[in-house]
Protein backbone atom coordinates (compact mmCIF):
# COMPACT_ATOMS: atom_id res chain seq x y z
CA UNK A 1 0.00 0.00 0.00
CA UNK A 2 1.49 3.45 -1.29
CA UNK A 3 1.77 5.48 2.28
CA UNK A 4 0.50 8.98 2.34
CA UNK A 5 0.96 11.99 4.64
CA UNK A 6 -1.79 13.80 6.07
CA UNK A 7 -2.56 17.91 6.60
CA UNK A 8 -2.05 17.74 9.97
CA UNK A 9 1.74 15.82 9.73
CA UNK A 10 2.33 18.61 6.63
CA UNK A 11 1.66 21.45 9.02
CA UNK A 12 3.61 19.98 11.82
CA UNK A 13 6.41 21.33 14.03
CA UNK A 14 9.51 19.32 15.45
CA UNK A 15 10.98 20.87 18.82
CA UNK A 16 13.97 20.79 20.08
CA UNK A 17 14.56 20.10 23.52
CA UNK A 18 18.22 18.31 24.45
CA UNK A 19 20.62 18.74 22.67
CA UNK A 20 24.19 16.93 24.20
CA UNK A 21 26.86 14.80 23.49
CA UNK A 22 26.48 11.73 25.56
CA UNK A 23 30.27 10.32 26.59
CA UNK A 24 30.78 6.84 27.85
CA UNK A 25 29.74 5.68 31.56
CA UNK A 26 33.10 5.27 33.09
CA UNK A 27 36.73 5.03 32.23
CA UNK A 28 37.36 3.52 28.69
CA UNK A 29 40.71 3.10 26.80
CA UNK A 30 41.95 6.16 24.61
CA UNK A 31 43.84 4.21 22.23
CA UNK A 32 43.43 5.09 18.96
CA UNK A 33 41.09 2.81 16.86
CA UNK A 34 42.72 0.65 13.88
CA UNK A 35 40.67 0.33 11.07
CA UNK A 36 40.55 -2.27 8.19
CA UNK A 37 41.06 -1.91 4.68
CA UNK A 38 37.17 -3.01 4.52
CA UNK A 39 36.44 -0.29 7.58
CA UNK A 40 38.27 2.22 5.04
CA UNK A 41 35.73 1.56 1.97
CA UNK A 42 32.81 2.73 3.99
CA UNK A 43 33.35 5.69 6.27
CA UNK A 44 29.90 6.48 5.27
CA UNK A 45 26.51 7.07 7.98
CA UNK A 46 23.97 4.19 8.11
CA UNK A 47 20.84 5.88 9.06
CA UNK A 48 17.31 4.30 10.27
CA UNK A 49 14.07 5.62 11.94
CA UNK A 50 12.05 2.81 14.45
CA UNK A 51 8.31 4.30 15.19
CA UNK A 52 6.62 2.82 18.11
CA UNK A 53 3.18 3.97 18.65
CA UNK A 54 1.90 3.97 22.10
CA UNK A 55 2.03 1.20 24.64
CA UNK A 56 -0.77 0.15 26.48
CA UNK A 57 1.51 -1.15 29.13
CA UNK A 58 4.03 1.21 29.79
CA UNK A 59 3.92 5.08 29.29
CA UNK A 60 6.98 6.80 27.28
CA UNK A 61 6.74 9.75 29.91
CA UNK A 62 11.01 8.76 30.71
CA UNK A 63 11.78 7.39 27.02
CA UNK A 64 14.57 10.13 26.82
CA UNK A 65 16.09 9.51 30.55
CA UNK A 66 16.17 5.73 30.03
CA UNK A 67 17.49 6.11 26.22
CA UNK A 68 20.00 8.68 27.40
CA UNK A 69 21.61 6.45 29.67
CA UNK A 70 21.21 3.76 28.08
CA UNK A 71 23.65 5.38 25.15
CA UNK A 72 26.44 5.99 27.71
CA UNK A 73 25.99 2.34 28.85
CA UNK A 74 26.69 0.95 25.63
CA UNK A 75 29.28 3.61 24.81
CA UNK A 76 31.24 1.54 27.31
CA UNK A 77 31.97 -1.21 25.70
CA UNK A 78 31.50 0.63 22.57
CA UNK A 79 34.03 3.54 23.50
CA UNK A 80 35.15 3.89 19.65
CA UNK A 81 32.00 5.14 18.98
CA UNK A 82 32.07 8.38 21.09
CA UNK A 83 35.09 9.46 19.04
CA UNK A 84 36.15 10.98 16.56
CA UNK A 85 38.25 10.44 12.47
CA UNK A 86 41.31 11.29 11.91
CA UNK A 87 43.26 10.99 9.52
CA UNK A 88 47.17 9.14 10.54
CA UNK A 89 49.67 10.82 8.35
CA UNK A 90 52.34 8.28 9.03
CA UNK A 91 50.21 5.27 7.72
CA UNK A 92 48.12 6.92 5.50
CA UNK A 93 44.74 6.02 6.71
CA UNK A 94 41.72 6.28 8.57
CA UNK A 95 41.70 5.96 12.38
CA UNK A 96 39.38 6.48 15.34
CA UNK A 97 40.89 8.94 17.93
CA UNK A 98 38.90 7.34 20.97
CA UNK A 99 39.00 10.53 22.48
CA UNK A 100 35.61 10.51 24.66
CA UNK A 101 33.93 12.94 22.80
CA UNK A 102 30.75 12.10 22.52
CA UNK A 103 27.80 10.34 20.57
CA UNK A 104 25.45 13.20 19.72
CA UNK A 105 22.08 12.64 21.91
CA UNK A 106 18.73 15.11 20.71
CA UNK A 107 15.03 14.68 22.37
CA UNK A 108 12.32 16.29 20.48
CA UNK A 109 8.82 16.55 20.22
CA UNK A 110 6.41 17.13 18.12
CA UNK A 111 2.79 18.70 17.80
CA UNK A 112 0.83 15.67 15.87
CA UNK A 113 0.07 11.61 16.96
CA UNK A 114 1.55 8.51 14.99
CA UNK A 115 -2.04 8.34 13.61
CA UNK A 116 -1.51 11.02 11.46
CA UNK A 117 1.28 9.00 9.53
CA UNK A 118 -2.21 6.63 8.46
CA UNK A 119 -0.21 3.10 7.32
CA UNK A 120 3.69 4.78 8.07
CA UNK A 121 5.94 7.18 6.79
CA UNK A 122 6.68 8.25 3.71
CA UNK A 123 6.94 12.14 3.40
CA UNK A 124 10.87 12.33 2.94
CA UNK A 125 10.95 16.02 4.46
CA UNK A 126 9.25 14.75 7.81
CA UNK A 127 12.29 12.01 7.67
CA UNK A 128 14.57 14.56 7.87
CA UNK A 129 13.38 15.84 10.74
CA UNK A 130 13.90 12.38 12.85
CA UNK A 131 17.76 12.45 12.59
CA UNK A 132 19.71 15.70 13.30
CA UNK A 133 22.44 16.73 10.20
CA UNK A 134 25.19 18.47 11.17
CA UNK A 135 25.86 21.29 8.48
CA UNK A 136 28.23 20.64 5.48
CA UNK A 137 30.50 22.73 6.46
CA UNK A 138 31.32 20.81 9.14
CA UNK A 139 35.37 19.22 9.85
CA UNK A 140 35.20 15.59 9.45
CA UNK A 141 37.35 15.29 12.71
CA UNK A 142 34.61 17.31 14.60
CA UNK A 143 31.71 14.93 13.97
CA UNK A 144 30.09 12.91 16.15
CA UNK A 145 29.96 9.04 14.56
CA UNK A 146 26.94 8.12 16.46
CA UNK A 147 23.71 9.98 16.87
CA UNK A 148 20.50 8.79 18.82
CA UNK A 149 17.52 11.09 18.66
CA UNK A 150 13.93 10.21 20.21
CA UNK A 151 10.93 12.71 19.20
CA UNK A 152 8.16 12.03 21.57
CA UNK A 153 4.59 12.28 19.24
CA UNK A 154 1.51 13.84 20.79
CA UNK A 155 -0.24 10.52 21.07
CA UNK A 156 2.40 8.61 23.79
CA UNK A 157 4.39 7.01 21.29
CA UNK A 158 7.69 7.77 19.65
CA UNK A 159 10.24 7.58 16.98
CA UNK A 160 13.90 6.93 17.49
CA UNK A 161 16.46 8.15 14.43
CA UNK A 162 19.67 6.40 14.49
CA UNK A 163 22.80 7.40 12.46
CA UNK A 164 26.01 5.47 12.99
CA UNK A 165 29.23 5.68 10.91
CA UNK A 166 29.10 2.25 9.05
CA UNK A 167 33.05 1.78 9.64
CA UNK A 168 32.46 1.50 12.96
CA UNK A 169 30.00 -1.29 12.79
CA UNK A 170 29.21 -3.10 9.78
CA UNK A 171 26.04 -5.32 9.34
CA UNK A 172 26.23 -8.24 11.87
CA UNK A 173 27.94 -6.15 14.50
CA UNK A 174 25.51 -3.22 13.86
CA UNK A 175 23.00 -5.91 14.70
CA UNK A 176 24.99 -6.57 17.80
CA UNK A 177 25.15 -2.70 18.70
CA UNK A 178 21.04 -2.48 18.27
CA UNK A 179 20.86 -5.72 20.69
CA UNK A 180 23.42 -4.21 23.09
CA UNK A 181 21.45 -1.09 22.79
CA UNK A 182 18.34 -1.96 23.92
CA UNK A 183 19.13 -4.37 26.33
CA UNK A 184 20.49 -1.53 28.22
CA UNK A 185 17.37 -0.05 27.54
CA UNK A 186 15.51 -2.64 29.18
CA UNK A 187 18.14 -3.02 32.18
CA UNK A 188 19.44 -6.14 31.12
CA UNK A 189 22.58 -7.57 30.67
CA UNK A 190 24.70 -6.85 27.27
CA UNK A 191 24.04 -10.48 24.99
CA UNK A 192 26.72 -10.14 22.99
CA UNK A 193 30.98 -8.29 24.14
CA UNK A 194 32.09 -6.79 21.39
CA UNK A 195 35.89 -7.23 19.81
CA UNK A 196 36.79 -3.98 18.80
CA UNK A 197 39.90 -5.32 17.65
CA UNK A 198 40.25 -4.72 13.35
CA UNK A 199 44.17 -6.12 13.52
CA UNK A 200 42.29 -9.33 12.91
CA UNK A 201 41.54 -8.42 9.28
CA UNK A 202 44.66 -6.48 8.78
CA UNK A 203 47.09 -7.25 5.65
CA UNK A 204 50.00 -9.73 5.63
CA UNK A 205 53.46 -7.65 6.72
CA UNK A 206 54.17 -8.26 3.02
CA UNK A 207 51.06 -7.89 0.97
CA UNK A 208 50.68 -11.05 -1.08
CA UNK A 209 47.54 -11.17 -3.42
CA UNK A 210 47.00 -14.18 -4.99
CA UNK A 211 44.23 -13.56 -6.85
CA UNK A 212 42.42 -11.09 -9.66
CA UNK A 213 40.30 -9.35 -7.80
CA UNK A 214 37.95 -7.88 -10.11
CA UNK A 215 35.16 -6.94 -7.40
CA UNK A 216 37.29 -3.89 -6.62
CA UNK A 217 38.92 -0.76 -8.95
CA UNK A 218 41.67 1.01 -8.40
CA UNK A 219 41.51 4.66 -6.70
CA UNK A 220 42.15 6.67 -10.18
CA UNK A 221 38.77 4.72 -11.29
CA UNK A 222 36.96 5.90 -8.74
CA UNK A 223 34.00 8.09 -9.75
CA UNK A 224 32.95 11.49 -8.52
CA UNK A 225 30.15 10.27 -6.98
CA UNK A 226 31.11 7.10 -5.80
CA UNK A 227 28.88 5.66 -2.46
CA UNK A 228 32.18 4.54 -1.45
CA UNK A 229 35.64 5.64 0.44
CA UNK A 230 39.47 5.97 0.22
CA UNK A 231 41.79 6.91 2.97
CA UNK A 232 42.09 10.22 1.18
CA UNK A 233 38.18 10.49 0.61
CA UNK A 234 38.18 11.93 4.85
CA UNK A 235 38.19 15.81 3.58
CA UNK A 236 35.29 14.72 1.24
CA UNK A 237 32.85 13.29 3.23
CA UNK A 238 29.20 14.79 3.78
CA UNK A 239 27.48 15.04 6.96
CA UNK A 240 24.39 16.34 6.40
CA UNK A 241 22.54 13.26 5.83
CA UNK A 242 21.67 10.83 3.21
CA UNK A 243 18.95 12.64 1.02
CA UNK A 244 20.92 13.60 -1.92
CA UNK A 245 19.65 13.89 -5.48
CA UNK A 246 19.45 10.03 -5.48
CA UNK A 247 17.31 9.89 -2.71
CA UNK A 248 14.05 10.31 -4.98
CA UNK A 249 14.83 8.10 -7.21
CA UNK A 250 14.93 4.61 -4.63
CA UNK A 251 12.13 2.12 -4.87
CA UNK A 252 11.42 -0.40 -2.40
CA UNK A 253 9.86 -4.21 -4.31
CA UNK A 254 8.63 -6.57 -2.32
CA UNK A 255 8.89 -10.12 -3.68
CA UNK A 256 6.26 -12.00 -1.91
CA UNK A 257 7.31 -15.93 -0.64
CA UNK A 258 5.89 -17.33 -4.09
CA UNK A 259 7.17 -15.36 -6.18
CA UNK A 260 10.87 -16.16 -4.47
CA UNK A 261 9.68 -19.83 -4.49
CA UNK A 262 9.29 -19.87 -8.59
CA UNK A 263 12.43 -18.10 -9.02
CA UNK A 264 14.68 -20.95 -7.19
CA UNK A 265 11.99 -23.83 -8.90
CA UNK A 266 12.91 -21.71 -12.41
CA UNK A 267 16.59 -21.95 -11.56
CA UNK A 268 16.47 -25.92 -10.87
CA UNK A 269 14.14 -26.38 -13.82
CA UNK A 270 16.21 -28.05 -16.58
CA UNK A 271 18.29 -29.95 -14.23
CA UNK A 272 21.92 -28.12 -14.66
CA UNK A 273 21.63 -27.10 -10.53
CA UNK A 274 21.03 -29.24 -7.77
CA UNK A 275 20.47 -26.47 -5.60
CA UNK A 276 19.86 -22.85 -4.93
CA UNK A 277 19.30 -20.43 -2.30
CA UNK A 278 16.61 -17.84 -2.03
CA UNK A 279 19.38 -15.40 -2.18
CA UNK A 280 21.37 -16.92 -5.24
CA UNK A 281 17.62 -16.99 -7.30
CA UNK A 282 16.96 -13.75 -6.46
CA UNK A 283 20.64 -11.48 -7.02
CA UNK A 284 19.92 -13.15 -10.10
CA UNK A 285 16.84 -12.04 -10.92
CA UNK A 286 17.29 -8.39 -9.44
CA UNK A 287 20.73 -8.65 -11.74
CA UNK A 288 18.85 -9.28 -15.24
CA UNK A 289 16.19 -7.25 -14.17
CA UNK A 290 18.12 -3.71 -13.62
CA UNK A 291 20.34 -4.79 -16.36
CA UNK A 292 17.78 -4.46 -18.51
CA UNK A 293 15.93 -2.04 -16.90
CA UNK A 294 18.92 0.15 -17.39
CA UNK A 295 19.24 -0.88 -20.98
CA UNK A 296 23.12 -1.13 -20.55
CA UNK A 297 24.84 -2.28 -24.18
CA UNK A 298 24.69 -5.76 -24.81
CA UNK A 299 28.50 -6.37 -25.35
CA UNK A 300 30.03 -4.73 -22.58
CA UNK A 301 30.48 -6.12 -18.82
CA UNK A 302 28.18 -6.46 -16.38
CA UNK A 303 28.91 -6.52 -12.72
CA UNK A 304 27.33 -8.25 -9.72
CA UNK A 305 29.15 -7.30 -6.73
CA UNK A 306 27.45 -8.99 -3.52
CA UNK A 307 28.51 -9.06 -0.25
CA UNK A 308 29.89 -12.35 1.36
CA UNK A 309 30.28 -12.71 5.13
CA UNK A 310 34.06 -13.02 6.19
CA UNK A 311 33.37 -14.71 9.35
CA UNK A 312 31.64 -17.61 7.75
CA UNK A 313 34.68 -18.53 5.58
CA UNK A 314 38.02 -17.33 7.21
CA UNK A 315 39.77 -19.54 9.46
CA UNK A 316 40.71 -19.41 12.57
CA UNK A 317 37.12 -17.67 11.96
CA UNK A 318 36.44 -14.62 14.02
CA UNK A 319 35.49 -14.06 17.00
CA UNK A 320 31.73 -13.30 18.06
CA UNK A 321 31.18 -9.96 18.59
CA UNK A 322 33.67 -9.18 16.52
CA UNK A 323 32.68 -5.31 15.30
CA UNK A 324 34.79 -4.75 12.33
CA UNK A 325 33.14 -4.71 8.54
CA UNK A 326 33.69 -7.79 7.21
CA UNK A 327 32.26 -7.53 3.57
CA UNK A 328 34.23 -9.83 1.50
CA UNK A 329 32.92 -8.69 -1.95
CA UNK A 330 32.51 -11.66 -4.78
CA UNK A 331 32.09 -10.87 -8.20
CA UNK A 332 29.76 -12.93 -11.09
CA UNK A 333 30.42 -10.90 -14.43
CA UNK A 334 28.16 -11.30 -17.65
CA UNK A 335 27.60 -9.15 -20.81
CA UNK A 336 23.58 -8.19 -20.46
CA UNK A 337 23.32 -10.02 -23.63
CA UNK A 338 24.40 -13.47 -21.99
CA UNK A 339 22.03 -12.32 -18.99
CA UNK A 340 19.00 -11.97 -21.12
CA UNK A 341 19.59 -14.65 -23.49
CA UNK A 342 21.30 -17.79 -21.79
CA UNK A 343 18.94 -19.89 -19.40
CA UNK A 344 18.30 -18.33 -15.96
CA UNK A 345 19.39 -21.23 -14.72
CA UNK A 346 23.23 -20.67 -16.43
CA UNK A 347 22.82 -17.30 -14.59
CA UNK A 348 22.45 -18.45 -11.45
CA UNK A 349 25.26 -20.45 -12.03
CA UNK A 350 27.47 -17.62 -12.63
CA UNK A 351 26.68 -16.27 -8.80
CA UNK A 352 27.03 -19.50 -7.23
CA UNK A 353 30.57 -20.20 -9.08
CA UNK A 354 31.16 -16.33 -7.61
CA UNK A 355 30.24 -16.58 -4.47
CA UNK A 356 32.04 -20.18 -3.90
CA UNK A 357 35.72 -18.45 -5.07
CA UNK A 358 35.37 -16.88 -2.03
CA UNK A 359 37.57 -18.86 0.18
CA UNK A 360 39.90 -17.90 3.33
CA UNK A 361 43.02 -17.73 0.80
CA UNK A 362 40.71 -15.72 -1.43
CA UNK A 363 39.83 -13.24 1.42
CA UNK A 364 43.33 -13.15 2.59
CA UNK A 365 44.45 -12.31 -1.08
CA UNK A 366 41.68 -9.26 -1.27
CA UNK A 367 42.43 -7.54 2.09
CA UNK A 368 46.00 -8.06 0.75
CA UNK A 369 45.46 -6.72 -2.43
CA UNK A 370 43.21 -3.40 -0.90
CA UNK A 371 46.29 -2.98 1.27
CA UNK A 372 48.38 -2.47 -2.24
CA UNK A 373 45.62 -0.48 -4.16
CA UNK A 374 43.12 1.35 -2.24
CA UNK A 375 40.35 0.95 -4.06
CA UNK A 376 36.38 0.49 -3.57
CA UNK A 377 33.99 -1.84 -5.24
CA UNK A 378 33.43 -2.12 -9.01
CA UNK A 379 30.12 -0.73 -9.27
CA UNK A 380 30.91 1.90 -12.12
CA UNK A 381 29.11 -1.56 -14.72
CA UNK A 382 26.98 -3.20 -12.16
CA UNK A 383 25.29 -3.02 -8.78
CA UNK A 384 26.86 -3.54 -5.16
CA UNK A 385 24.44 -6.12 -3.30
CA UNK A 386 24.07 -6.53 0.51
CA UNK A 387 21.30 -8.51 1.97
CA UNK A 388 20.08 -7.34 5.68
CA UNK A 389 17.27 -10.31 5.25
CA UNK A 390 18.70 -11.71 8.53
CA UNK A 391 19.27 -8.52 10.53
CA UNK A 392 16.85 -7.78 13.63
CA UNK A 393 15.54 -4.28 12.87
CA UNK A 394 12.06 -5.63 13.42
CA UNK A 395 12.84 -6.57 16.89
CA UNK A 396 14.44 -3.61 18.26
CA UNK A 397 13.01 -3.17 21.52
CA UNK A 398 13.79 -0.53 24.22
CA UNK A 399 11.38 -1.15 27.01
CA UNK A 400 8.16 -0.37 24.66
CA UNK A 401 7.78 -3.65 22.53
CA UNK A 402 9.50 -4.07 18.71
CA UNK A 403 8.73 -1.39 16.63
CA UNK A 404 5.69 -1.00 14.41
CA UNK A 405 7.47 0.34 11.18
CA UNK A 406 11.41 0.37 10.51
CA UNK A 407 12.64 2.66 7.67
CA UNK A 408 16.25 2.67 6.39
CA UNK A 409 17.37 5.69 4.67
CA UNK A 410 19.37 4.73 1.49
CA UNK A 411 23.18 6.63 0.83
CA UNK A 412 22.97 9.74 -0.97
CA UNK A 413 25.32 8.29 -3.47
CA UNK A 414 24.38 4.80 -3.42
CA UNK A 415 22.38 4.78 -7.05
CA UNK A 416 24.38 1.57 -7.98
CA UNK A 417 23.51 -0.28 -4.77
CA UNK A 418 20.78 -2.91 -3.94
CA UNK A 419 19.85 -4.17 -0.46
CA UNK A 420 17.54 -7.28 0.65
CA UNK A 421 15.80 -6.45 3.69
CA UNK A 422 13.13 -8.39 5.31
CA UNK A 423 9.63 -8.18 4.95
CA UNK A 424 6.59 -10.08 6.22
CA UNK A 425 5.62 -11.37 2.79
CA UNK A 426 9.23 -12.52 0.99
CA UNK A 427 11.48 -10.38 0.81
CA UNK A 428 11.85 -6.55 -0.24
CA UNK A 429 14.82 -5.39 -2.59
CA UNK A 430 15.22 -1.48 -2.52
CA UNK A 431 17.10 0.41 -5.42
CA UNK A 432 17.35 3.52 -7.14
CA UNK A 433 15.36 3.88 -10.60
CA UNK A 434 13.70 6.02 -12.84
CA UNK A 435 10.42 5.69 -13.19
CA UNK A 436 10.29 4.49 -16.62
CA UNK A 437 13.08 1.89 -15.74
CA UNK A 438 11.14 0.63 -12.29
CA UNK A 439 8.42 -0.01 -14.67
CA UNK A 440 10.68 -2.25 -16.63
CA UNK A 441 12.41 -3.75 -13.30
CA UNK A 442 8.47 -4.84 -12.32
CA UNK A 443 7.40 -6.22 -15.56
CA UNK A 444 10.39 -8.20 -15.62
CA UNK A 445 10.71 -9.22 -11.87
CA UNK A 446 7.16 -10.40 -11.31
CA UNK A 447 7.57 -7.96 -8.41
CA UNK A 448 5.34 -5.45 -6.40
CA UNK A 449 5.96 -2.11 -6.21
CA UNK A 450 6.05 -1.30 -1.97
CA UNK A 451 7.69 2.28 -1.81
CA UNK A 452 7.90 5.25 -4.18
CA UNK A 453 9.22 8.15 -2.31
CA UNK A 454 8.48 11.54 -3.48
CA UNK A 455 11.37 13.41 -5.01
CA UNK A 456 12.99 15.60 -2.00
CA UNK A 457 13.45 19.44 -2.22
CA UNK A 458 15.66 21.35 -0.25
CA UNK A 459 15.05 22.44 2.93
CA UNK A 460 15.37 25.92 1.89
CA UNK A 461 13.31 25.99 -1.28
CA UNK A 462 10.43 23.83 1.14
CA UNK A 463 10.85 26.48 3.35
CA UNK A 464 10.59 29.95 0.60
CA UNK A 465 7.84 27.84 -1.24
CA UNK A 466 6.10 28.06 2.51
CA UNK A 467 6.99 31.19 2.86
CA UNK A 468 5.60 32.74 -0.40
CA UNK A 469 2.17 30.70 0.58
CA UNK A 470 1.95 32.07 3.86
CA UNK A 471 1.86 28.97 5.81
CA UNK A 472 5.92 28.34 6.37
CA UNK A 473 6.91 27.59 9.71
CA UNK A 474 10.76 27.79 10.30
CA UNK A 475 10.69 25.97 12.97
CA UNK A 476 9.87 21.91 11.67
CA UNK A 477 13.36 22.89 9.38
CA UNK A 478 15.24 22.54 12.72
CA UNK A 479 18.94 21.47 11.14
CA UNK A 480 18.68 25.00 9.89
CA UNK A 481 16.58 27.40 12.00
CA UNK A 482 18.20 30.24 13.75
CA UNK A 483 17.60 28.46 17.79
CA UNK A 484 19.31 24.89 17.06
CA UNK A 485 22.01 26.91 15.53
CA UNK A 486 22.11 28.58 18.96
CA UNK A 487 22.22 25.42 20.91
CA UNK A 488 24.42 24.07 18.59
CA UNK A 489 26.68 27.04 19.17
CA UNK A 490 25.96 26.33 22.99
CA UNK A 491 26.77 22.59 23.50
CA UNK A 492 28.71 21.57 20.98
CA UNK A 493 31.37 24.24 20.56
CA UNK A 494 33.89 21.96 19.03
CA UNK A 495 31.57 21.94 15.76
CA UNK A 496 32.61 24.90 14.07
CA UNK A 497 29.34 26.76 12.53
Amino acid sequence: MALQATAALQKSEINVEELCLVAPAQATDDQPLYLSNYDQQVLFNLESVYFYPPSPHRSAENVVDVLRAALSKVLVPYHFMAGRLRMNAREKRVEVDCNRAGALFVAATTNVTLADLQDGPTLVGLLKDFILHSPASHQVSDAPLLTLQVTKFKCGGFVVGISRNHALVGGASGDDFLANLTAAARGQEFPVKPVADRRLLKARDLPNPSYEHFEYMKVDQVPQDSYFTTPNSLSQLKLNGNFGAHFGLWKTFNFPTEVLNSLKAQALADGLLSRCTTFEALATKVWQARTQALSMDADQTSNLVFVVDSRKVLTPSLPVGFTGNTLSLACARMPPRDLAEKPFSACVKEVQVAKARVTDDYVRSAIDWLELNHAVPAVNSGIYLSSWANFSFHKVDFGWGPPSHTLFIPGERGNNCVIFLPSKQGLDVCLALEPHQASAFQNCTGSILKWPPPPPRSRAESYATQQRAGTGNQARYYSTSSNIIGALRKNLKRWRI
